[in-house]
């Protein structure tokens, strides 16, 4: 087994070449070696219509199944919980009376969340989380991505702050005017 992990992360300029040498791989292959790519699906779809198809194949042109992973269900969220030495019990209904419940159901959020909680003791309210969520990725991008003589999310924070506002105030707008609207900004 093969496990090819966050194809989402890699720049676009490297995507396609690393498709054309995993299907060559694959298609090369004697013996049925499974190969796992994981990626992001609200960054990036496997069956790329720009593509006419999808990026992976199999060794008869069939592509590569695709799962998607299912939200967390309350157990998993609390076995998660505690796993990393959190009071689920006192936590979990947290996220519910806090509206934040649907962010806990997905793994990637979940783990934002606990960061928050960890760090200040507290969930913060609903109004301020988003500005804490970006807040914590900034930091966690800054860190993987940082270079010895500059930082790079430094350099451009306030344009991304200024176009995650423009794209807030899209959707606020999307949620309550018309269909149309909404439909034009998804």
């Amino acid at each position: 087994m093969l496990v090819f992990d966050a194809f989402d992360e890699l720049s676009e300029q490297y995507r396609d070449a690393f498709a054309r040498k995993i299907n060559s791989w694959v298609k090369s292959r004697k013996c049925d070696t499974v190969v796992v790519i994981s990626v992001r699906d609200n960054f990036y779809k496997f069956s790329n219509k720009e593509k006419k198809g999808a990026y992976f194949t199999y060794k008869d042109s069939t592509t590569f199944k695709e799962y998607g992973l299912m939200p967390l269900f309350d157990k998993e969220i609390e076995e998660f919980l505690n796993r990393k030495e959190i009071n689920s019990i006192e936590l979990l209904p947290q996220f519910k009376i806090k509206g934040i419940y649907d962010l806990a159901t997905n793994p990637f959020y979940l783990t934002l969340l606990i960061d928050i909680y960890n760090k200040e003791g507290k969930l913060p309210e609903k109004s301020v989380l988003w500005d804490k969520i970006i807040e914590y990725s900034f930091d966690r991008d800054d860190e993987k991505f940082r270079t010895p003589s500059i930082s790079i999310i430094d350099e451009h924070e306030s344009q991304i702050r200024e176009l995650l506002t423009h794209f807030a105030m899209a959707m606020q707008l999307s949620n309550n005017k018309n269909k149309m609207i909404k439909t034009k900004y998804q």
